[in-house]
């Protein structure tokens, strides 16, 4: 699964976090850049937030969870599937809940937990545009948004889709103006494409730390603050 990149046709895929052609560590000797893929897709391995569906509260509610175990997976080199999942899932809900977290986590929440638990790099950045994304993903980081879900549009999430959601971004496509994501929402997430514009749009924080979703209304939801979460390694 790892060790390396591979570039065709302008397509980049990037397989191993230490190994991104995007990122250098001294300046190049040559004055003209190389020309940016058109697309970069990070191989991160893949499960749903309900991996043996079972869609009961606490997989409705692991969205959060699943998105940081990805990124862990891809960051620490590990292996993921179902199973894998599901064990990590329950072991992180019950850390977070005996160390003060609620179902719902903000993304500051997010970044301390992924360098709590995790051990990794994560801060969390304001976003104006589907390219601050982009950006960030040059630099061979993976990025994590919070998201009003149903703005997101997704005709795999069960109607009306989530109030708050998140997910992972992976790669992006210059030439579809498209973000990849790991959509840990549907089984049917793994490289889930959406538009800039959609996806932009859905982006925002939980808005209200500690409270639940009956605490929380679509336009409170939708009129949070617009962040990411940038996780840079280990």
């Amino acid at each position: 699964m790892f060790g390396g990149c591979t570039a065709k046709d302008d397509i980049l895929i990037i397989n191993d976090a230490q190994s991104n052609p995007l990122v250098q560590d001294s300046p190049t000797p040559t004055p003209t850049p190389s020309p940016k893929p058109k697309i970069v897709l990070y191989s991160v391995p893949f499960a749903s937030q309900a991996p043996l569906l079972n869609w009961d509260e606490l997989h409705n509610e692991a969205c959060e969870e699943a998105s940081m175990i990805m990124a862990d997976t891809f960051f620490h080199k590990l292996s993921l599937d179902k199973n894998i999942m599901e064990e990590k899932i329950q072991k992180l809900v019950k850390w977070e809940e005996e160390n003060g977290y609620t179902i719902d986590v903000t993304a500051n929440e997010v970044a301390k937990i992924l360098k709590d638990y995790f051990s990794l790099n994560a801060s969390v950045k304001p976003i104006n545009d589907a390219l601050d994304i982009i950006s960030e993903l040059e630099h061979g980081y993976l990025v994590i948004v919070p998201a009003a879900g149903r703005l997101l549009k997704n005709p795999n999430y069960k109607t009306p889709g989530p109030l708050y959601h998140m997910l992972l971004v992976r790669g992006y496509d210059l030439n579809k103006q498209e973000i990849i994501t790991n959509d840990p929402g549907t089984r049917k997430g793994e490289g889930y494409r959406y538009s800039y514009d959609v996806f932009f749009n859905a982006i925002h924080d939980w808005p209200k730390l500690g409270l639940g979703k009956d605490d929380v209304s679509d336009e409170e939801m939708n009129g949070s603050d617009k962040v990411m979460i940038v996780v840079s390694g280990i």
